[in-house]
């Protein structure tokens, strides 16, 4: 099914793939092969798609998203939460207002979450934003100095946060002249392995922990190994 410039589609089951190019609007819950929007396009339902979700331009989906594989650029919003079996590729704005469950993220730009990510192997970059808890077995963070980052907890068993190395001299400038950081954390971070720079958190736990340059923590407790950069602020550290 194709629309180009402007039209409807009925809600329903569709065993075809439906591509919008232009500004389309889905009239409610709709299912099929793939959905393919260039430019404008909006879902006033759930949406369910078999294949792929692709997105460039705009897109709305009012409630939920559940696809094989999602790869949008642009702006998208869902408006619940976002259920993706396989890869999952955001560049632009990416908001969702429920949760995220995925098993490979690779995202850029700006990714808001209201709920929880969870996955296998997450890979984030640029601005994120989860009040909630992030969870996977594999979790890299690249930090921008200019893209700051807030979220609730991290847990998982391979933990990597680090700044950008062209950035690190802004960043430490931020960390020892204001209270903000690159990457906040409100409650804890808990993982196997964990190295991270850049982070403000209260507490850090894990069996094999490397505390980089531009960190601030009050408590890390370790049940293997822990390293400290000189460059970096811990309150209080113990084995456990």
């Amino acid at each position: 099914m194709h629309i180009a410039g402007s039209g409807h589609i009925a809600p329903g089951g569709y065993n075809e793939d439906i591509h919008i190019s232009g500004s389309g609007k889905v009239d409610g819950n709709i299912r099929c092969l793939s959905y393919h929007s260039s430019g404008s396009s909006h879902v006033a339902g759930s949406l369910t798609c078999h294949e792929s979700f692709t997105v460039a331009g705009s897109c709305h989906v009012e409630k939920n998203l559940h696809a094989k594989n999602v790869s949008a650029a642009g702006s998208c919003h869902i408006g619940e939460n976002c259920i993706v079996d396989g890869l999952m590729k955001t560049g632009g704005s990416f908001k969702c207002d429920g949760n995220i469950h995925c098993n490979q993220l690779r995202t850029g730009g700006s990714l808001s979450v209201n709920g929880d990510i969870e996955g296998e192997d997450l890979v984030i970059s640029g601005s994120v934003k989860c009040p909630g808890l992030i969870n996977a077995e594999k979790i890299f963070i690249t930090l921008s100095a200019n893209a700051l980052c807030k979220i609730g907890s991290i847990g998982g068993g391979i933990i990597n946060i680090k700044t950008e190395p062209a950035k690190n001299i802004f960043l430490l400038s931020l960390l020892r002249h204001s209270s903000s950081s690159s990457l906040q954390i409100e409650d804890c971070i808990e993982g196997d392995q964990l190295s991270l720079e850049g982070v403000i958190v209260p507490k850090v736990s894990g069996k094999q922990v490397i505390i980089g340059k531009g960190c601030k923590i009050e408590l890390v407790q370790y049940s293997d190994t822990i390293k400290i950069s000189p460059e970096a602020i811990v309150d209080k550290y113990e084995k456990i």
